[in-house]
């Protein structure tokens, strides 16, 4: 036995002759009866704060797939490109994201990461006619070849917007998607 334990026993053996000293027989079943209840409280509030704690632990990682997800598509949303630092981490909590949610927010996930690939190759053929738009004025292309090129970059141009549509849809599903696993008042 463990000194711990061997104190324990020692403590409660200490307490039943003290018990039984003061106020005999037929109170020390009574007291042991309230040691047994006090223990069984104890025991249950443990458990709670047991239960709660890997509540907080799964919130935790839970928060950490919706900010990433969230993060990758401020990306698509505000800036000229997704960087490859957003599509590994978003890869990275796709990962953690089917045992932490369900297949749905993973599913949810891999359409971020779609519409980030769309949204690169758009803005990269958005960026590559531009170039090509200057180079043909530079050499002084006609009219309707410029204009063609005009409708043309228009098209990515549209595209690139429908994405970007495409991205704030998704973001304002995440809230509804992610809500009810990111309650607190669920954590009890």
């Amino acid at each position: 036995m463990s000194h711990t334990t061997i104190t324990a026993t020692q403590n409660l053996i200490e307490f039943n002759k003290l018990v039984n000293s003061l106020l005999g027989e037929p109170w020390l079943a009574i007291a042991e009866l309230a040691l047994a209840i006090a223990i069984v409280i104890f025991a249950y509030r443990q458990f709670r704060i047991s239960k709660a704690a890997v509540a907080v632990s799964l919130y935790d990682k839970r928060f950490k797939v919706y900010e990433a997800y969230i993060r990758f598509l401020d990306e698509v949303i505000w800036h000229n490109s997704v960087s490859d630092e957003y599509f590994r981490e978003l890869q990275y909590q796709k990962h953690h994201a089917r045992i932490l949610f369900g297949k749905e927010i993973e599913e949810l996930l891999s359409d971020a990461r779609e519409i980030g690939r769309n949204y690169n190759t758009e803005y990269s053929s958005l960026a590559n006619g531009g170039a090509e738009l200057q180079r043909m004025k530079s050499r002084r292309a006609d009219e309707s070849e410029i204009d063609n090129f005009n409708a043309e970059l228009t098209k990515y141009r549209n595209q690139k917007q429908n994405i970007e549509d495409q991205a704030k849809e998704l973001q304002s599903r995440a809230v509804e998607k992610f809500a009810t696993f990111l309650d607190l008042s669920n954590l009890s």
